[in-house]
């Protein structure tokens, strides 16, 4: 009985060990092909942190595009708002050119020295001659006195009562 026990221990240790083995082989294609698939993760990985990569560095140079452009906006907005600025005092320096001509001529109205200063600056620009520095800082000075809340809201000037004044002027 001993050595039936024996015998068969032994041979069930020997068809255990052929069943690991024959497990093991026919297991082997299914481990193999699980290999693989870790080695292509493992190789996607490494291309999706790239791709990653070149995204993240095509975002920061299109934000850094962005940014650049909405700072030259900035600039070109104030150069523009500039430019709108030094239009209005040119107009409203022609309804008060128009102004004091018409109390100058029609009513002998007296001239303060600001009023002559601009008058006299403004009639090179009517007149087409080239402004000096000083003629164009009279206007300026005289308009943004006058006008400075409705320049800095870029308020347009209307200078039709004033043209509409001098053209019924009676010859």
């Amino acid at each position: 009985m001993k050595k039936d026990n024996l015998l068969m221990s032994i041979l069930l240790a020997l068809f255990t060990f052929l069943g690991v083995i024959f497990g093991l082989l026919l297991m082997q294609p299914k481990i193999n092909k699980l290999r693989k698939q870790v080695k292509n993760l493992q190789e996607n990985t490494e291309r999706l942190l790239e791709l990653e990569r070149k995204h993240n560095n095509d975002f920061a140079n299109l934000l850094l595009q962005y940014k650049g452009l909405k700072a030259l906006q900035i600039k070109k907005k104030t150069e523009m708002k500039e430019k709108m600025r030094e239009t209005l005092v040119l107009e409203y320096g022609l309804k008060e050119y128009l102004d004091i001509l018409y109390k100058r001529v029609k009513e002998k109205v007296e001239l303060s020295q600001d009023e002559i200063k601009f008058y006299k600056s403004y009639d090179n620009v009517v007149e087409g001659n080239k402004l000096s520095r000083s003629d164009m800082e009279h206007i300026r000075k005289f308009i943004i006195d006058k006008y400075a809340i409705n320049i800095d809201k870029l308020i347009e000037c209307d200078c039709s009562e004033s043209i509409n004044r001098l053209e019924n002027i009676d010859g």
